[in-house]
């Protein structure tokens, strides 16, 4: 999954590859959102809308990749608060 980040015309794209355990493309996709996003909030809209495209073609994601190393630190780590 990535995203693209055009702050002149407050419009994020954001695009994702699903591939089997072999690499073969599975299905892709592409999507637009407007709105003032910083690229942090784009790379999340990315993969959540990644995700979601998965889930709705019938697949379960086993592994998510992501350019963004911040974003990812972020999920991977534990949660700092108790609920």
């Amino acid at each position: 999954m990535n995203a693209s980040v055009r702050t002149n015309e407050d419009v994020v794209g954001m695009g994702a590859v699903i591939r089997d355990h072999n690499g073969v493309v599975l299905a892709a996709c592409f999507s637009r959102f407007f709105g003032n996003f910083s690229a942090k909030d784009a790379e999340l809209i990315a993969i959540r809308e990644g995700l979601r495209f998965a889930i709705d073609a019938g697949l379960s994601p086993s592994c998510v990749e992501s350019d963004a190393l911040k974003i990812v630190s972020a999920i991977l780590s534990p949660p700092t608060t108790s609920c």
